[in-house]
């Protein structure tokens, strides 16, 4: 009698068990993955051949640019800039992959696994709370790629990571709602303080549209009336003239009209640096 209610005791609670375990295998496996170290360009896209992920629409109102050298996040509403975020991105020994990726789904209060290098060999898996690298929550963005909170914010702003993108708590927080109140079926706002109240326990929450990310290597920008160049923090861009003159063009201003020995100074100017189109006319 005794064994016969233990198995059904256990008949009853093992879906339940099995799907954990499936859950935080499938993040296991993920975390391992999202900090691959760097490899050739080939074997990059090899690695995240496949960057959706979801079988979901793509949405065509929102959408997000993460430029690398900006170590910046640019969230647009049809068309228009309407927030921008600091983040961390991949170091130069870890960097972060470029090209088209999409936001698919939000996990709050994740479990951090140690991924298998050298430097974390001593490391443990890290389950929800304020310890944990991943911060209140992360959101996928395909192939093992993710934009997550951090326990380390004076990292947020320069290329730290492994490979991830990392944003300050109150920001990752308030885009994964952001979209998670548009793109799920979990918008009630009691929900917020539960995830909060719940520190302990991961909630995982698919968007019903996928929403598009473009990484990009940019290292001259235009922005409002000035030309702003960022960092080369891959080494990768090479002369500054091509870019500035490309950015020049497409505002409408030609490359004759730019004086070039207003360009050579620009080259000489600090890594990080704004300066008026005029100024180069």
């Amino acid at each position: 009698m005794r064994w016969t209610a233990f198995l059904l005791l256990g008949a009853l609670f093992l879906p339940s068990i099995v799907s954990a375990e499936s859950f935080y295998a499938r993040e296991a496996k993920a975390e391992r993955l999202s900090w691959m170290p760097f490899l050739p360009h080939e074997a990059i896209e090899a690695a995240f051949s496949d960057p959706t992920g979801e079988d979901v629409e793509e949405n065509s109102d929102y959408r997000i640019t993460i430029n690398l050298p900006a170590r910046r996040l640019f969230l647009y509403e049809m068309g228009k800039l309407i927030k921008v975020y600091p983040v961390a991105v991949g170091s130069n020994r870890y960097r972060t992959p470029v090209g088209p990726r999409y936001l698919s789904n939000v996990t709050w209060n994740p479990w951090w696994y140690p991924p298998p290098s050298d430097w974390a060999k001593n490391e443990k898996p890290t389950p929800p709370g304020p310890g944990n690298p991943l911060g209140r929550v992360k959101m996928s963005l395909g192939g093992d790629i993710y934009l997550h909170a951090t326990n380390k914010e004076y990292t947020v702003g320069t290329p730290a990571s492994h490979g991830c993108m990392r944003m300050k708590g109150k920001d990752a927080v308030e885009l994964a709602w952001f979209f998670q109140s548009k793109f799920s079926d979990q918008t009630d706002e009691t929900l917020r303080p539960k995830y909060e109240a719940r520190r302990w326990e991961s909630f995982f929450v698919p968007l019903k549209e996928k929403i598009p990310v473009d990484v990009v290597y940019e290292r001259v920008t235009v922005l409002e009336d000035a030309v702003v160049v960022y960092p080369d923090i891959y080494g990768r861009a090479g002369d500054l003239e091509g870019p500035v003159l490309n950015q020049l063009s497409s505002v409408g201003i030609p490359a004759w009209e730019v004086d070039p020995m207003k360009l050579e100074d620009l080259k000489r100017l600090p890594n990080s640096t704004s300066v008026p189109i005029g100024d180069l006319l």
